[in-house]
């Protein structure tokens, strides 16, 4: 059914009518839909090993254990990682350049956060000096 079809049709909630008319005729109004991390992964150009797991772990903020879980066990990130993903696909950029924006992006906040080397350590901090 389309927009003609229900518009036609009373609907109780104003809002929700307007919804489904915006939905219709403007396909970027959709909500999105929340990313497979797999095939994310796969988007970049990323391989089935741990090097590039670990990496990915890295861009995505997350434990290498969590990758695993995602990539192997079918787990399912929390709502930030998903964010995280949809914003870098919502930039319409080629593989190579969405690794190097995630790795300019890690960077800059993992300095922000004091994450020394962090995208060669991973987001583990250092523990701290007991005074």
């Amino acid at each position: 059914m389309t927009c003609a079809e229900h518009c036609q049709e009373l609907i109780d909630d104003p809002a929700l009518a307007l919804l489904l008319y915006t939905y219709e005729n403007f396909e970027n109004a959709l909500p999105l839909i929340d990313p497979d991390v797999k095939e994310f992964y796969e988007f970049l150009g990323l391989r089935d090993v741990p090097q590039d797991k670990e990496r990915f772990a890295t861009l995505i903020g997350r434990s290498t254990q969590s990758v695993y879980r995602f990539l192997d066990h079918e787990g399912k990130p929390g709502r930030p990682v998903v964010r995280w993903i949809q914003a870098v696909r919502r930039l319409n950029l080629k593989p190579n350049k969405s690794l190097r924006f995630m790795a300019e992006v890690v960077s800059a906040v993992g300095e922000a956060q004091q994450v020394k080397e962090v995208l060669v350590r991973g987001w583990t901090r250092p523990e701290r000096d007991n005074d």
